[in-house]
């Protein structure tokens, strides 16, 4: 090593600092260095008090997160685009449009009918009537100053364009009930996003009504993933500890609100999969030490709401939330059931909610086929064991005991699988949620692929028996059968 640094003179050589200069050096440190409690946290409970900023969470952005990045799309304002005061300058002029139209509709009769309250006095709440003129707000806030542009901009019309190259407006909202969807993060919560619309309830799909909510489309304000119905303005009674309800439908929010008391407050996704920014605004009302079960989920009382409930709990336990579930009687949701059976009826399902998770398992016991099956009991340790993996080990102990003993499980059997599913789940949180919801759509595709032949059996025998029936000359003084019954669901 001496002759090849003799013959490379330019290699800078390492020097070893003697003790005297180590004593140097840390004294330099030392007046250099800050005190603890001007740059950072001066104890590690300082640290806890910070929220663990240090911690990767998609539900608890880091700050340096927040930074919104500069990208080739935002880098440079859209000249064309209208400023986004100016759209909720004009959805609160729409707003004002279709409550002056709201008395002489039938809206506030099928608000009552369904919720016990037309809404037209709530301190909170607000509704509407849109006209199904299709030009009656056009009309009306042109004459105030808006222009086509601006009005499309907002979502409140929808543009057509012609043979000749021209544009035909129409409006959006048409004959529908009108309720407003608020800004969550407006502390006043007065600034409108959009609306949602429900139709008419005497048309179905098939009188061309368009569906049956209708929400604003995407502007440069509103995303449907980016807010939550009726959660604006609630933010007083769930800052107050008001229980946070999600429901499936948006008229379920009015029913769980009033049906409570101001208890619990209903709040709804908009036909939409819980994304991280509801997630997000759902949390900020939750105490993820003490009290991540106050938080319900309701949904209809059939399979497709059953679906829409356990996807509700894999993307709110991948938040470090347990959210407890509303049992509701077969064939009713929310509204139904305010509607047919009132408040008391939503109070007592409001105060004997059960976890989510436990309600799952318990559907996973009653639907797993004969347990002694090999392959049926380990899918069903398997299932059970991912379910309490991401509960949260408080409620590990008292949960496998009951269920080793009930499917006889040699003892650490499911204790070991929970374990390894949750340190699975730990890994990438996220992930794992996702994984876990298309299982779930798996298992519903398969099931479509199950029922798909017997049903194309039956409408061919359904075919075959019509036609048969309509070359049968009918007997002397007997009238031909009518067929089946073609009037649309009862509202």
């Amino acid at each position: 090593m001496n002759a090849f640094y003799r013959d490379h003179a330019d290699v800078p050589i390492a020097h070893s600092p003697t003790a005297a200069e180590y004593a140097d050096l840390n004294t330099a440190l030392a007046d250099q260095e800050p005190p603890m409690n001007e740059h950072g946290p001066a104890s590690y409970d300082d640290v806890a008090a910070a929220d663990h900023l240090y911690v990767e969470d998609p539900y608890a952005p880091l700050l340096w997160q927040q930074i919104v990045e500069v990208t080739a799309e935002n880098a440079f304002t859209d000249p064309n685009q209208i400023p986004a005061e100016r759209i909720h300058e004009l959805n609160q002029q729409a707003l004002a449009y279709f409550e002056s139209c709201y008395p002489r509709s039938r809206a506030p009769g099928y608000l009552r009918e369904r919720t016990g309250t037309d809404l037209a006095d709530h301190p909170h709440y607000s509704a509407g009537y849109a006209p199904g003129g299709g030009h009656s707000l056009i009309r009306h806030l042109t004459d105030r100053g808006a222009t086509h542009v601006e009005l499309e901009q907002a979502g409140l019309v929808s543009a057509r364009e012609r043979n000749d190259g021209t544009k035909h407006f129409r409006d959006f909202f048409r004959d529908r009930l009108i309720m407003p969807i608020r800004d969550p993060h407006d502390p006043a919560g007065e600034t409108i996003l959009g609306f949602l619309g429900r139709r008419n309830p005497t048309k179905t799909d098939n009188d061309y009504a368009g569906p049956k909510y209708l929400n604003t489309r995407t502007t440069p304000v509103f995303t449907k993933g980016a807010a939550l119905f009726r959660y604006a303005e609630a933010r007083d009674l769930l800052a107050d500890g008001a229980l946070p309800v999600i429901v499936e439908g948006p008229m379920d929010a009015p029913a769980i609100t009033p049906g409570s008391h101001g208890t619990a407050i209903g709040i709804a996704p908009m036909g939409t999969s819980l994304t991280v920014n509801q997630i997000k605004l759902l949390r900020g009302t939750v105490d993820t030490v003490d009290g991540r079960d106050r938080l319900a989920v309701v949904t209809d009382s059939d399979p497709a709401g059953w679906t829409a409930a356990q996807k509700a709990f894999w993307h709110l336990t991948a938040a470090d939330l347990d959210p407890t579930h509303l049992e509701l009687p077969e064939g009713l949701d929310p509204a139904d059931l305010f509607e047919t059976r009132g408040a008391d009826a939503i109070t007592a399902a409001i105060e004997t909610r059960v976890p989510l998770g436990d309600a799952m398992i318990d559907h996973l016991l009653r639907t797993s086929g004969p347990r002694s099956d090999t392959d049926v009991r380990q899918e069903l340790i398997d299932q059970i064991a991912r379910v309490l993996g991401v509960r949260g080990p408080e409620v590990w102990l008292e949960a496998t005991a009951r269920l080793g003993n009930l499917l006889h499980l040699a003892s650490g059997i499911l204790e070991h699988q929970t374990v390894t599913e949750s340190m699975a789940r730990d890994r990438n949180r996220a992930a794992y949620a996702e994984a876990r919801i298309d299982d779930i759509n798996d298992e519903a595709r398969k099931q479509t692929t199950k029922r798909a032949p017997q049903s194309r059996r039956r409408a061919t025998e359904q075919r075959l028996g019509a036609s048969s029936a309509a070359t049968t000359r009918p007997e002397q003084g007997v009238r031909p059968s009518a067929g089946p019954d073609m009037a649309g669901p009862s509202l």
